[in-house]
């Protein structure tokens, strides 16, 4: 009888099949793993949402007014924001007064104009002290060459009178000349000494003047003036009248007679010996 549970020999053995099943704990692990960090995902956006995007379907939000710090203060002018209303960085809000600084600037620009104005003014009155010194030394150079033609003067004048004296004793010379030869020599001796003018009025017009007539004579031209000592002692041919200054002419003109110069010429130099004495008349 053939065996009924024959042993199946090498050659009938079925192929095994893997095992596609996979394994609990693994597969356990991986999805836990994955909530973990589906867990952390959304909590970060949740906290990035709260924190930068914050929204709300079943609340408001009122906001009463705003801080706003202008770079400028003062009355607003011009409003150009309402309620409620969207704005933009950069958006102009409002508008204050300009007024108030338009005549802060146009206040400085004068205060500016009227410093410009005083600095050129110094600047003239700069140039006016310099050609002053300029003129200030000029006039020292003049008064020593005056000093030293007074000198020469008196000097002269010196010896005239000790060279008439002896002939006053003979008889050579009068007296009237030995005494217009002293007069000359005490008037270049008060020129030296004082650095004085001699000014002249009416006085040297009249007859019996004979010794002021010779001083006028003799005194420098550049020390010579003339006047009228108004209200007094006015000049020929109205002597014994009230003096006014309009007389000068006739003092002038018996001066430049003594001296045998022209008129012109006595004007001119009396004229700028006064402009060299008062320097503010000139100015």
């Amino acid at each position: 009888m053939p065996d009924e549970n024959p042993i199946p020999t090498e050659s009938a053995k079925p192929d095994p099949k893997p095992d596609l099943k996979p394994d609990p704990k693994i597969l356990g692990q991986s999805v836990a793993l994955a909530i973990v960090i589906a867990t952390v995902i959304v909590v970060i956006i949740a906290v990035w949402m709260h924190d930068y995007r914050p929204w709300t379907d079943d609340a408001t939000l009122r906001a009463n007014f705003i801080g706003v710090a202008p770079h400028v203060s003062g009355h607003i002018v011009d409003l150009r924001i309402q309620d409620n209303q969207f704005v933009n960085e950069g958006d102009v809000l409002f508008v204050v007064d300009p007024r108030p600084y338009e005549d802060a600037l146009a206040s400085a620009k004068a205060g500016l104009s009227l410093t410009r104005k005083e600095v050129a003014t110094l600047k003239d009155a700069l140039k006016v002290a310099e050609a002053s010194i300029l003129r200030a030394e000029a006039q020292e150079l003049a008064a020593e060459a005056t000093v030293e033609r007074a000198q020469a003067e008196y000097k002269d004048a010196d010896d005239h009178v000790k060279r008439l004296e002896p002939l006053l004793v003979k008889e050579f010379a009068t007296a009237d000349q030995l005494e217009s030869a002293r007069t000359r020599r005490v008037v270049a001796d008060a020129a030296v000494a004082l650095g004085f003018h001699i000014s002249f009025s009416g006085i040297v017009t009249f007859k019996n003047a004979g010794a002021l007539k010779d001083v006028a004579r003799q005194v420098p031209l550049e020390r010579l003036l003339v006047e009228t000592d108004s209200p007094y002692l006015a000049p020929v041919p109205h002597r014994g009248k009230i003096n006014r200054p309009a007389l000068v002419l006739h003092v002038a003109e018996e001066v430049a007679r003594l001296r045998g110069i022209s008129l012109g010429d006595l004007a001119a130099a009396t004229t700028g010996n006064f402009f060299r004495i008062f320097k503010e008349g000139q100015s």
